[in-house]
């Protein structure tokens, strides 16, 4: 009889000789439609959402490969607790860092990235009379640099520099733009862009695409005394990434991507630097 029946209807009825554990998931399926459940979302591109919850050694490779493992869901648009979203804020500096350092980026030419990678210091082609401008972010440089195929960044330098250094950095800045939450006037604002020989400004951050985020990222352009700290004082190691950028650029993989987290800023440093 059944066999009578399933040519009477066709392949339509190849159902019937499903097993009832298949039919049970799909009611199962169907259920979880009806009350609003469903597939999880796909893993966001934005910089640090991924698996890697490891404590950072104190290389610069092992900084970009693994980070400090917050006790909160600390990434960007992440949750705290159970079902509460937390807000990324709009100006906050995340970063790989350690107890004792913190991981910066930079592009060069080979001339220059070479033998700052195989010495572990910049070499004396490296103008300290010019401005050079530091970011904790990897993504910005990426967007910066353009996947580092732009002339003259075809290196991207991962650079460990003591914690204590950059901290005084950010003392001895001042912003880049007129700020009134930061500034009493503009007189003082240019005053302080005069004598500071630090400058420090908030750009969008960037998605793995490099499009803009709605949260920006720290740029700190150091001069005159700051370079000199920089170069001779604050560096503990500099790593080649470079491989690592152009895996990114062809995979477009989070999980690829180092580990950023809420840098922890002492009282008065993120005042004065326009922080949230």
């Amino acid at each position: 009889m059944l066999e009578t029946f399933r040519r009477r209807l066709g392949d339509g009825a190849g159902f019937l000789a499903q097993p009832v554990a298949a039919l049970k998931n799909r009611g199962h399926k169907r259920r979880r439609r009806l009350s609003g459940g469903g597939p999880r979302k796909a893993p966001s591109d934005r910089p640090g959402e991924h698996a890697d919850g490891g404590r950072p050694a104190g290389s610069a490779l092992s900084a970009v490969t693994r980070g400090r493992a917050p006790t909160e869901d600390l990434r960007p648009g992440g949750r705290v607790g159970k079902d509460r979203p937390m807000r990324t804020p709009s100006r906050q500096i995340r970063a790989a860092y350690t107890d004792e350092t913190i991981t910066v980026y930079q592009a060069f030419s080979p001339e220059i990235a070479e033998p700052a990678a195989a010495t572990g210091r910049f070499p004396e082609t490296f103008r300290t009379e010019r401005m050079t401008w530091i970011k904790p972010s990897f993504l910005w440089l990426m967007h910066r640099s353009d996947w580092a195929r732009s002339a003259g960044q075809e290196r991207v330098l991962a650079i460990d520099i003591r914690r204590d250094g950059f901290e005084w950095a950010l003392a001895n800045s001042a912003l880049s733009p007129y700020d009134s939450r930061v500034h009493r006037s503009r007189d003082q604002w240019r005053r302080e862009v005069r004598r500071s020989p630090v400058r420090v400004q908030w750009d969008p951050e960037r998605g793995l695409g490099l499009q803009p985020l709605p949260w920006r990222a720290l740029q700190v352009g150091l001069r005159g005394e700051a370079v000199r700290r920089y170069v001779g004082g604050w560096i503990t190691s500099i790593t080649d990434v470079t491989p690592l950028a152009e895996r990114l650029r062809r995979e477009r993989e989070s999980a690829l991507l180092p580990a950023e987290h809420p840098y922890p800023l002492p009282d008065g440093l993120a005042a004065r630097i326009g922080a949230d």
